[in-house]
């Protein structure tokens, strides 16, 4: 059973949207059993640590799972696949 609510959700959509500005595309956050889980692509490894970080900054200590992936060119990529 999980302990998360919605309002926590909520508040930590919020802060990665504010903290990422766009640097994980397709950002998801679910709760996975008694874990939130971090799922996207990013441009560089640093944007998923900030995720991560953010996470941590809304909730504290808690059983994180950060499945972004790290992909170089995600941020110049269109959403039609073009290269920007």
């Amino acid at each position: 059973m999980s302990h998360f609510t919605s309002p926590d959700l909520q508040q930590i959509q919020e802060v990665l949207h504010q903290r990422l500005r766009g640097q994980v595309l397709d950002l998801r956050v679910l709760i996975r059993e008694t874990q939130i889980v971090l799922q996207g692509v990013a441009a560089s490894y640093y944007a998923k640590q900030v995720a991560q970080h953010a996470v941590f900054n809304v909730l504290g200590a808690i059983a994180l799972v950060n499945e972004i992936v790290v992909q170089p060119l995600a941020r110049r990529m269109g959403s039609d696949g073009e290269q920007e």
